[in-house]
């Protein structure tokens, strides 16, 4: 989604630090890009932000989990060698 097509009150969450930003009321206009997301961190408070920051974070929906993406398969062991006779 581009950053219009957020409203105030939409949510997206940093899987990574797991951070999570607020849309705000601040309209989509060049002066006001500073402060479009309100973001709060787990160990460093909170800030403004800007759309380019959050881009990336996955969007949740209030009441529901956010998709997860598919985890990476774990390598198959490597066949033992047989011993000699």
């Amino acid at each position: 989604m581009a950053a219009e097509d957020y409203e105030a009150g939409d949510v997206k969450w940093n899987q990574e630090t797991k951070a999570v930003a607020v849309r705000t009321v601040f309209p989509d206009i060049p002066s006001l890009a500073d402060r479009q997301w309100g973001v709060m961190t787990i160990d460093n408070g909170g800030h403004y932000s800007t759309y380019a920051q959050v881009e990336s974070w996955l969007d949740m929906v209030p009441g529901e989990q956010p998709e997860q993406p598919e985890p990476e398969p774990e390598p198959e062991p490597e066949p033992e060698p047989e011993p000699e006779p």
